[in-house]
């Protein structure tokens, strides 16, 4: 009876399932969370980094503890916690929007200089504009296709230099209006020089007019 008992005291193990059933809960949810951010659209690779890392600290210190806790209660409060605290982390995207915002700022500066340059039409006003507007969206979609900070960087530079770069008309039409209208008026005038019918007089009445 002896033997039996100590054998049967010694068979006697304690399983601890709820640490690792708590601990595996939050690795789940860290791991979920972290592939969400992965996934998130908006974000560099270092802003997706940057998330992944806030939800790693999370899960770490609840695991700590959990390993940390005495009882039953206390193990599933650190879980509920720490579960809490992972899904709390929100991966922030600001380099591309900060980047699209400068890109349209850069596009609002050129439309005002457009609108207010008083030597093109509305049609060549609304033109112009339009190329701007091209050059601003492509920049957007450059923007928003870049995986890295540095790319953001690289693809908003080349988008302000783009919309700067919109160029106006060659020839507008007022310049051209006026450029006929001095020719009409230097052969008028020549005309008039040679007209040997009018007096001096008569000739600077008629070039005033």
């Amino acid at each position: 009876a002896k033997t039996n008992g100590v054998s049967e005291i010694n068979k006697v193990t304690a399983t601890g399932t709820k640490k690792a059933e708590a601990i595996a809960e939050i690795n789940r949810v860290a791991e979920a969370k972290k592939t969400t951010i992965g996934n998130q659209a908006g974000l560099t690779d270092e802003e997706k980094t940057a998330g992944k890392e806030a939800v790693k600290t999370k899960a770490d210190a609840a695991i700590k503890e959990i390993n940390e806790a005495t009882t039953n209660a206390t193990v599933e409060t650190a879980k509920t916690n720490g579960v809490s605290e992972i899904n709390k982390v929100t991966a922030t995207g600001t380099k591309k929007a900060e980047a699209i915002k400068e890109v349209e700022a850069a596009q609002k500066t050129k439309d005002q200089a457009i609108d207010g340059n008083n030597d093109l039409t509305t049609e060549e006003k609304t033109e112009v504009k339009k190329q701007t507007a091209k050059a601003k969206e492509d920049a957007v979609n450059a923007i928003n296709a870049a995986t890295t900070n540095a790319q953001v960087a690289s693809e908003k530079d080349a988008g302000i230099t783009a919309i700067n770069g919109v160029a106006l008309p060659a020839e507008p039409e007022k310049a051209k209006a006026i450029a006929e209208i001095k020719v009409a008026l230097e052969a008028k005038e020549k005309a008039t020089d040679e007209d040997k019918s009018l007096t001096k007089g008569q000739k600077t009445s008629i070039k005033e007019i």
